[in-house]
């Protein structure tokens, strides 16, 4: 059996055993995305692991089409203070979102977001970028994953044509989730 049939076997093998349901697009209730998320998993893509330790995400002011989100990243060095961004993601009739900063600027150059969840374990968010590379993050609720969260979330790359050799662990493992909950105030 080749490679490439040998990933599609694996691939069809853990979307079975994927217990829950995935949502994308439109099927997305924002509402549902209150809380934190923490980018455990993905391509390396700015070389995150260099300055940063940590991405937090905490949506607040959601609406049907639209949420604001506190944006915390935690630097490597522990004597830097996080810096703190906040975005507006807005949901398009294609079901494809759009990220703006605080300033205004489109982020990204104007490519849309595709984003999929199971509500209770991750958020995750691709982009085909304009240099041919792909842009994929997942967020979860807990800052750590384990080795079947990997596998199943690489899986879930593999689909959105994420070459499964570029991803990698962030490090969010020894911070407190309720830290963060200052969004949902």
């Amino acid at each position: 059996m080749s490679l490439q049939n040998s990933v599609l076997v694996f691939v069809v093998f853990l979307s079975s055993a994927w217990s829950q349901e995935i949502y994308s697009g439109n099927e997305i209730d924002i509402e549902r995305l209150r809380g934190v998320w923490f980018l455990t998993f993905g391509v390396d893509y700015w070389n995150w692991n260099v300055l940063w330790k940590c991405h937090i995400v905490a949506p607040f002011n959601i609406t049907v089409n639209e949420m604001n989100m506190y944006t915390y990243n935690i630097p490597k060095d522990k004597s830097e203070a996080p810096h703190t961004v906040i975005t507006a993601s807005k949901r398009d009739s294609l079901g494809q979102y759009w990220m703006q900063t605080h300033s205004g600027q489109t982020w990204f150059h104007s490519h849309p977001h595709l984003c999929s969840t199971d509500y209770s374990t991750f958020y995750s968010h691709w982009m085909p970028l304009s240099d041919g590379r792909n842009l994929f993050q997942i967020l979860t609720r807990t800052p750590t994953i384990n080795g079947e969260d990997i596998t199943k979330f690489t899986a879930l790359a593999a689909k959105q044509g994420v070459d499964p050799a570029t991803l990698i662990t962030f490090g969010c493992g020894d911070l407190i989730p309720s830290d963060y909950l200052l969004a949902q105030i």
